[in-house]
């Protein structure tokens, strides 16, 4: 019995010290794979847009009627900026009317409640873009175009007869963006990031701007593609849910589950800079998920990889002490233990007396 006790610590002597060794090994491979982490996290995808070549597009014709209910009709245009508009102007009524364009954006800047002197004094502070007056029975045809600034706004045209604007002759006139002028594409992962994570709109001549946006799916969870509306402001996780609360996302395009799932959409751009985008299902921006968009900017280079010289150089030198103390403990122990002890006899009782 102590024969196979002794043989099995000369087992254990032999197997332990080279067992420490591999611990060693392992615990010093650690601090070099964790070095090596920060170099594929500090690299960057850029995905550039590409331009869409297109034909100039035609005129625009707009027929509208001055009608003595009084009122326009219709009472809401729309048109495209940069495209030359016509406006066939018919006045199907028995009194004179005016088509009066104003030059300050919005939906209501005029006000109904003015009085006619307050109209006319509105239209020699502001000059309007367009102000005919159309004689009964009468057609006028005029043509103008929006400038690019002038996209994504709202115009009002009334009557500035008295009294006309006041009993309801009055419409709203949309100036959109046109046709998209770049492409972007975009993918969404199960690590729960964006690829790429910057995206880049160079060389553009004019705001605003239209990118049509493609995103596809290449795993099987679902995600947002929200792009912040402020350019040069970072969102944070703190406070990115009542940021879109109040601040309307330039797209928000929802990215269906299920590996090439894609959607798309088109995002206006106002003005250069650079513009957040986030995933907005919960936990995925707190995850890592989100990316930039730069507008005439060029994304910054990505960081260089941190040099470990000086500091993987200590730890081969911190290695090679801890690796030669415990192969010397591990030979040692080994040679010591090379062959167990013989076991020592045990005297023999002297036999008793019968």
């Amino acid at each position: 019995m102590a024969a196979h006790r002794s043989r099995r610590r000369w087992a254990y002597a032999r197997i332990v010290p080279w067992g420490v060794v591999g611990v060693l090994l392992l615990a010093l491979a650690g601090p070099g794979l964790s070095w090596a982490a920060p170099y594929h996290r500090s690299v960057v995808e850029v995905g550039y847009a590409t331009a869409i070549p297109g034909a100039a597009p035609g005129p625009t014709v707009l027929p509208v009627n001055l009608t003595d209910a009084p009122a326009f009709d219709p009472n809401n245009l729309t048109a495209p900026a940069s495209v030359n508009v016509t406006l066939r102007l018919s006045n199907t009524g028995a009194y004179d009317h005016t088509f009066t364009l104003s030059s300050v954006p919005g939906r209501a800047v005029l006000k109904p409640t003015w009085t006619p002197r307050q109209v006319d004094q509105f239209f020699q502070n502001h000059t309007p873009i367009v102000n005919v007056s159309v004689a009964p029975g009468a057609t006028v045809v005029v043509n103008l175009s929006f400038a690019p600034s002038q996209a994504l706004n709202y115009y009002q045209y009334v009557s500035v007869v008295p009294y006309q604007f006041q009993a309801g002759m009055a419409g709203v006139f949309y100036v959109s963006g046109g046709s998209p002028s770049y492409n972007l594409t975009e993918s969404t992962t199960d690590s729960l990031s964006f690829l790429p994570n910057e995206l880049a709109v160079l060389n553009v001549t004019h705001f605003p701007v239209i990118a049509h946006v493609v995103v596809t799916n290449t795993g099987t969870f679902s995600h947002t593609f929200t792009v912040s509306p402020l350019a040069n402001y970072t969102i944070s996780v703190a406070n990115y849910t009542s940021f879109f609360f109040t601040n309307t996302p330039l797209i928000s395009l929802p990215v269906p589950s299920g590996a090439g799932s894609t959607v798309a959409g088109n995002l206006t751009i106002r003005g250069p800079g650079v513009y957040e985008y986030i995933c907005l299902i919960p936990g995925h921006f707190a995850a890592g998920m989100y990316g930039f968009l730069y507008v005439n900017l060029p994304p910054p280079p990505p960081p260089p990889a941190p040099s470990t010289a000086l500091i993987q150089g200590w730890l081969l030198g911190i290695a090679a002490i801890f690796l030669g103390v415990a192969l010397v403990l591990a030979f040692a122990v080994s040679y010591i233990g090379r062959r167990p002890r013989e076991p020592t006899p045990v005297p023999e009782s002297p036999a008793s007396p019968h």
